[in-house]
């Protein structure tokens, strides 16, 4: 099969998850056999051109989107992207586009491959696709209860701070008001209301286009079926899996007097390192490695200067993919105290393969995979005095990590994925997409039952007051 790709970066310029993931499924599919080529966004010098190129020997096609948008309603549909990738097209041919994300290009390029009748694919890894602003989280203001349009138009205009009891339905609004989305259309380019009804009603359209949906979490996939009119069958789960290779072969675990913390990611609010900072104020016992840079971007570096500093907390700044391992064997507990959904948390899968538990927020995607007593253990989003309570119970009993880091089971392989991912390949191709097999009832209240038997496998249950 002849396969593009297409993502909003792209190694050697960024390492996110959705560029290591792309560059990960890429690398196999070629070990397969298969003709695989990437598009991907750029920042380069030449607007709008597309430059192609080589990375790892997998074939490239950088298209330089300058940015900021020229308009509000650029930011998810670019008319001169089309351009550049219908060149690519034509250079590549492929039997099967993939999208892994289409921000910083344009949520229109599914409608460009129906057209050519070439079968497509789209990943979603975010909420991008419902939200502006990616995250459903409003700054300085925290989560979003979801779109809404007039709570869309609200916050991209500013206005975040708003009480409860005025997040009225937009629905009621336009019925006392007669503002029907075809009214709101007219209003034009200027107005907020106008681009998120515009905004929407793209995306439904666009989202119609390609042959299967792909969503690597039950949350995430629950969260567009709640939002968008998306027939069920149309979003398939299929889990991200990791390459285990980098994490064979690590230094020694080595013994600490003291329980070692580590985060690994970007420094930015929604990620809740100032939670798991405020969690440790003061407490001994207990130390923090922070793994991520703190420069480059203003909102990074503001964030990051806003955080306390003390002796237990180390900045030790960026790192590259292939040090992940070896960075979280110096530590004992990863935690991931996320305050926005977070879609999946590959990191925590990260973590588990470096045999480290993981402390995490019981929210989005994460509970799918960090289980609570059994793995790692999970506390309340944004609440600092509940991770503390995690933290404390830890300490009173070191062993206890030991019997977390006993209950990591297996972790889905890069392999296992791609090759998921192939077989819908095929089908797409073949106009045969078959639903996923229904597990039986039985099977359902079996693994119920299991995770509720996960849970409270390991908690003790006779010093628990170590911990409050």
């Amino acid at each position: 099969m002849r396969l593009l790709h297409v993502a909003h970066a792209f190694p050697p310029e960024s390492y996110a998850g959705v560029e290591v993931h792309t560059l990960g499924v890429a690398r196999e599919l070629r070990a397969r056999g298969h003709e695989v080529a990437v598009l991907h966004r750029s920042s380069g010098d030449e607007p709008w051109g597309l430059t192609e190129s080589h990375v790892e020997d997998l074939l490239t096609f950088r298209l330089d989107n300058p940015l900021p948008y020229d308009s509000i309603d650029t930011s998810f549909h670019e008319p001169r992207v089309e351009h550049a990738f219908r060149e690519a097209i034509d250079r590549f041919r492929p039997d099967l586009v993939h999208f892994q994300h289409l921000i910083h290009l344009s949520a229109h390029l599914p409608a460009v491959t129906d057209e050519l009748g070439i079968p497509s694919l789209l990943t979603f890894h975010d909420y991008w696709y419902l939200c502006s602003r990616v995250q459903i989280y409003r700054p300085d203001d925290g989560r979003c209860a979801g779109p809404k349009i007039l709570r869309c138009a609200r916050c991209l205009g500013g206005i975040v701070h708003v009480p409860p009891w005025m997040e009225v339905p937009a629905e009621w609004v336009g019925k006392r008001r007669g503002w029907t989305p075809a009214r709101i259309e007219r209003l034009g380019e200027p107005t907020l209301l106008g681009h998120v009804v515009r905004r929407r009603e793209r995306m439904i359209e666009w989202l119609s286009k390609p042959a299967l949906l792909i969503a690597n979490s039950h949350h995430l996939r629950s969260r567009y079926l709640e939002a968008l009119p998306i027939p069920p069958e149309r979003i398939r789960m299929v889990r991200y899996g990791l390459d285990p290779a980098p994490f064979e072969d690590l230094p020694s675990r080595t013994d600490s007097p003291v329980l070692r913390l580590g985060y690994t990611g970007s420094l930015v609010e929604h990620k809740g390192l100032h939670v798991l900072i405020e969690a440790i104020r003061d407490l001994p016992g207990v130390t923090l490695d922070i793994f991520g840079a703190d420069r480059g971007d203003p909102a990074v570096e503001a964030y990051a200067a806003s955080l306390p500093r003390t002796d237990a907390i180390r900045f030790l700044g960026g790192y590259r993919q292939h040090e992940v391992g070896r960075l979280l064997r110096t530590i004992d507990v990863l935690v991931v105290p996320s305050i926005w959904e977070e879609a999946w948390g590959l990191i925590a899968d990260e973590a588990f393969l470096a045999g480290v538990p993981v402390l995490a927020s019981r929210i989005g995607g994460l509970p799918e995979h960090v289980f609570d007593g059994h793995n790692g253990l999970l506390f309340h989003v944004g609440d600092a005095q509940d991770l503390r309570r995690q933290i404390r119970w830890l300490i009173a009993k070191p062993e206890r990590i030991d019997r977390l880091r006993a209950g990591i089971g297996e972790v889905r392989t890069l392999a296992d994925n791609t090759g998921e991912l192939e077989e819908l390949y095929r089908q797409a191709i073949a106009g045969d997409l078959r639903p996923p097999p229904q597990p039986s009832l039985w099977t359902t209240i079996r693994e119920r039952l299991a995770e509720k038997r996960r849970s409270a496998s390991v908690r003790d249950t006779g010093d628990d007051s170590a911990a409050t």
